[in-house]
């Protein structure tokens, strides 16, 4: 049985991938502490689509694991303490962990023995059939042993050493899923330097230490900043929800029915590899089954009143690659899913524009509606970053700023046609030389990295008590960029800024006008430089910076000198 995917295009977009709670640390705020990222974590989720649905939880809204605790009920992994309460803060004990890793195991490719062979444990008497048969099955299967031959301490809390070493074993028995790192080899994998990265799991035991090396080099479980794992610290559901669903994305789990991921669009890639698979109810892979691909890039024109596939017009579907010849059909040309119940094949031309993509599946024949079991996502497109554009945030005719205000620059990573391209990573060297009135200057330089909208923001404030003379003046210079795969001798850096100062003698005011008194008398000069301020001699202090520049437009040299931005 399929689990239908819900009436309209907008309505029925999949998120992809995690959303940002699960991907953080477990602990505290930050990834880990130290410079080194883990090296094999999953590329995709099992917790996309329908997973990421609302359990209706009342207690864990705003949480940073919601999306990874709505994901467990959704596997059933959990039913929360009642149906509006989880209780997010509350520790897991051994026998609670053990039901929930066995509830895990069967999406996860996990066979376990049902029901399993009483393994001589003679404290869990006083649990539920079904937590006896978890604990027994797990224990079978080398995944949660008992703490002795005769004894499981059931109620004894779980610690994030423990946690570890359970996660390990668990992934060591699990079916790897596309994208994920080769679960049935990981053993093999250490982190060399988890002892120095972690510095409190010296007195873990040698299977926990290299349990926490390995499940940190997979992204499961990652620390608490400052150099610490807190390896005896107790884990929460909150952080049962967090580990387990990183620990599944290495998985064949994905959710019922028909869900779609994307991997990474790097800036300016043609095509994007799209990963779609099928699950029945309980979450088993559907192999051999047809999918049908294709995509809009006008999600509102693409159906006609029936919510069938428009023949023409802006927005009608275009195939995917290995979609088949007949766009919005099921065909004999169609893609199959694999043994694992997956696609991995399917190509989708993005042809320099942002678009949405359907994948769904039917029988031989049949045409798509609003009816079709589907899955959509959009991809978001951009064109590579060329150049740089600077530009500040005074107003387009301002010439001056007051004595302790500020202008803003930005600097904007952008593409050909100029549009912003939000990338982090690249660096760019921003200088400020400073020339007093005594004719003394200044200079300081650093490297400044853009952020994840592609920015960098630098403030200037003038500052200063003494009224300086006709040789004050303050210069930036944006050196040119370098860093994520830079053409040779950087990209251009474009100024923009220069647009908005308009002629020195513009904007000075009238010498009738002038009061010598008030500190504002100006002399018409026009080459008296750059970012010039000039007071009278009779006033107490300045109280006005002029802006200029002697170029309207300053671009960067192929060579990589930078432009100067005055």
């Amino acid at each position: 049985m399929f689990v239908k995917a819900r009436k309209g295009w907008l309505e029925a977009l999949v998120l992809l991938g995690l959303a940002a709670g699960l991907l953080a640390a477990d602990g505290a705020a930050g990834s880990h502490p130290d410079s080194e990222e883990p090296d094999n974590r999953a590329v995709y989720s099992a917790c996309v689509g329908a997973a990421l649905d609302s359990a209706g939880f009342e207690d864990t809204a705003g949480l940073r694991s919601e999306d990874a605790i709505n994901c467990l009920a959704h596997y059933g992994v959990t039913q929360g303490r009642t149906a509006v309460a989880f209780a997010p803060r509350e520790t897991v004990s051994r026998w609670q962990m053990a039901l929930f890793m066995a509830r895990a195991a069967s999406a996860a490719g996990i066979v376990l023995a049902n029901p399993a062979e009483d393994r001589g444990f003679t404290d869990i008497g006083g649990l539920s059939e079904s937590a006896r048969n978890a604990v027994n099955g797990l224990a079978e299967a080398g995944i949660m042993p008992g703490v002795s031959a005769t004894e499981f301490a059931p109620d004894s809390p779980v610690t994030r050493a423990s946690m570890a070493a359970l996660l390990d074993a668990f992934l060591s028995k699990a079916t790897p899923g596309p994208g994920a790192f080769n679960n049935q080899k990981y053993n093999d994998v250490s982190s060399p330097n988890i002892g120095r990265i972690f510095t409190d799991i010296g007195g873990a035991s040698v299977g926990e230490y290299n349990a926490i090396g390995r499940i940190y080099e997979m992204g499961v479980a990652e620390g608490f900043g400052d150099h610490e794992f807190g390896p005896n610290g107790l884990v929460t559901r909150s952080q049962m929800a967090s580990f387990i669903t990183r620990a599944l994305a290495h998985t064949i789990a994905r959710p019922a029915g028909i869900s779609i991921q994307v991997d990474k669009v790097e800036l300016g890639q043609q095509n994007a590899n799209l990963v779609i698979s099928l699950r029945d109810a309980a979450f088993q892979p559907l192999a051999t089954r047809p999918v049908d691909v294709f995509s809009s890039t006008d999600p509102d024109e693409a159906f006609d009143g029936d919510g069938a596939c428009a023949a023409s017009g802006d927005g009608a579907p275009e195939a995917a690659s290995g979609g088949g010849p007949d766009k919005c059909e099921i065909d004999f040309g169609d893609l199959k899913t694999g043994a694992s119940g997956d696609v991995t094949g399917a190509l989708v031309d993005l042809k320099e524009a942002s678009r949405t993509v359907c994948a769904w599946t039917g029988d031989l024949g049949a045409m798509f509606d609003d009816e079709a079991m589907a899955a959509m996502v959009s991809i978001n497109y951009s064109k590579p970053a060329v150049k740089a554009i600077v530009t500040d945030d005074l107003r387009e005719s301002q010439s001056r700023i007051k004595l302790g205000e500020s202008v803003t620059f930005t600097l904007q990573m952008s593409d050909e046609d100029d549009n912003p391209v939000a990338e982090s990573g690249y660096k760019v060297n921003i200088s400020v030389t400073t020339t007093g009135a005594d004719g003394g200057s200044s200079s300081s330089g650093l490297i400044y990295t853009t952020d994840e909208d592609g920015k960098v923001e630098l403030t200037f404030t003038q500052e200063g008590t003494t009224a300086p003379n006709e040789s004050a003046k303050v210069t930036l210079a944006f050196g040119a960029v370098t860093g994520n795969s830079a053409p040779e001798g950087g990209w251009t850096v474009t100024d923009q800024a220069a647009n908005k100062m308009v002629p020195a003698d513009a904007m000075l005011p009238d010498p009738e006008d002038s009061d010598p008194s008030d500190g504002q008398d100006m002399i018409a000069d026009p080459d008296a430089g750059k970012f010039v301020a000039r007071w009278s001699e009779a006033a107490a202090q300045p109280s006005t910076l002029r802006l200029e520049n002697e170029d309207l437009f300053v671009m960067a040299s192929d060579e990589g000198l930078g432009a100067s931005v005055v």
